[in-house]
């Protein structure tokens, strides 16, 4: 290994590169095939493209296994041709499904600093692959990552699509505009134990939102993300705000929701922090398994504990303050969504919103995760520099 680079397993050597960068393009090619059109002076005549380009496109389908061999679907891209809201889930999987990605993907990790931030943007984790990879030409090489990056990027934010037509929605990234401070910001910011006490709770409500998709509960009870105490010693927050905008949110689901949680629900956010964790490039530090004796954070072989009770280990080491109780203003709310969530209410949580994804009795952080948490977006900082405090902190509770 020099100058910090990875060193690839030439053993592992990849024969097709994909040459497509157009997803509209693709997805239009997907949808004729679908409707009975093979033939390839055909497709290109439809696309009012060159025979050529549509060799490229064809081979990009082959290369996901969303078309078989000749010019016919496979079962996985009959799936995705005829199941408009399915697409972007059954691209990402095909996506992260090829060894070409999942070099990128290793390239990325390894590439995190001692904060758990990613250093290597996707494009120059595509360009290393395929160089160590294949023996394309540099100018093949380049002109092949810059493809892959613009889809692989598409995998990490399906949401972003609009997979009726494969272009990107016009404002692929969301503002949400509710009463109160986000918890991410506050956190980013580090103002706990100066002022003013930083209490957070984990209750129902935050589960409830997420299982029910925003419905059945009132925004008069639960308007804001934060919640000050009558004598202004202290900021409590745990509930997720309810307005329109945030019901949208949950019943979209994706990648919005998940950053919406970041930042408003600081038990969410510190367990996101703490499963993105890593000590050495390249290898999760923290695992999150659930057998018969419940779910439990691991390092390594090593037992932290319950989910709850690591996070709040954490939030102490961060001057926070954990609580079970509510703000005397949302006394009035119903009586179920204030009762703590426990442990498995985390857990599935998680999973619902897609920050986890089961293996047996294994927890994994799903494909992408990491690369939702960098993207600042419209925003003035991205999800991974307000969750820095945490990943450092946590680092440091590790190696006491």
């Amino acid at each position: 290994m020099d100058d910090g680079v990875v060193q690839l397993d030439l053993t592992l050597s990849v024969t097709v590169v994909p040459q497509a960068n157009n997803l509209a393009l693709f997805v239009r090619l997907m949808d004729l095939i679908h409707r009975g059109q093979q033939e390839t002076s055909g497709l290109a005549n439809a696309l009012a493209v060159e025979e050529r380009t549509v060799n490229y496109y064809v081979e990009f389908g082959r290369w996901l296994k969303l078309i078989d061999d000749g010019v016919s679907l496979s079962d996985a891209g009959r799936s995705f041709a005829a199941s408009v809201p399915a697409r972007g889930r059954l691209f990402a999987q095909a996506m992260f499904d090829r060894r070409l990605i999942r070099t990128v993907q290793a390239l990325k990790r390894e590439s995190r600093n001692e904060d758990g931030v990613e250093t290597l943007d996707t494009r120059e984790a595509c360009t290393r692959a395929i160089r160590g990879l294949t023996d394309l030409s540099e100018s093949t090489t380049v002109r092949r990552a810059s493809g892959l990056a613009q889809m692989l990027e598409v995998a990490y934010r399906p949401s972003s699509i609009d997979w009726t037509t494969g272009a990107a929605h016009a404002h692929p990234t969301f503002k949400l505009e509710y009463t109160g401070r986000s918890f991410a910001t506050a956190l980013g910011a580090r103002q706990f134990g100066v002022a003013r006490e930083f209490r957070i709770g984990f209750p129902r409500q935050v589960c409830e939102f997420v299982a029910k998709e925003g419905r059945g509960i009132s925004a008069a009870d639960w308007g804001r993300a934060s919640w000050n105490t009558a004598d202004g010693a202290a900021v409590w927050f745990g509930g997720v705000p309810i307005n329109k905008s945030t019901i949208d949110v949950a019943g979209r689901g994706g990648r919005d929701l998940r950053r919406f949680l970041v930042q408003v629900a600081p038990y969410v956010a510190l367990a996101v922090a703490i499963l993105t964790y890593r000590v050495q490039p390249g290898r999760p530090a923290i695992r999150l398994t659930s057998d018969m004796y419940g779910p439990r954070f691991w390092n390594h072989e090593r037992e932290l504990g319950a989910p709850l009770q690591v996070v709040d280990k954490l939030a102490q080491a961060l001057d926070l303050v954990p609580t079970k109780g509510v703000p005397r203003a949302l006394l009035d709310a119903e009586a179920r969504l204030l009762e703590p969530g426990t442990d498995a209410d985390l857990v599935e949580l998680l999973r619902a919103a897609g920050f986890i994804q089961a293996d047996d009795t294994t927890f994994a952080v799903a494909p992408g995760i990491d690369a939702e948490l960098r993207d600042a977006g419209d925003d003035a900082a991205s999800l991974a520099d307000l969750l820095g405090p945490a990943w450092t902190t946590f680092g440091q509770m590790q190696r006491r």
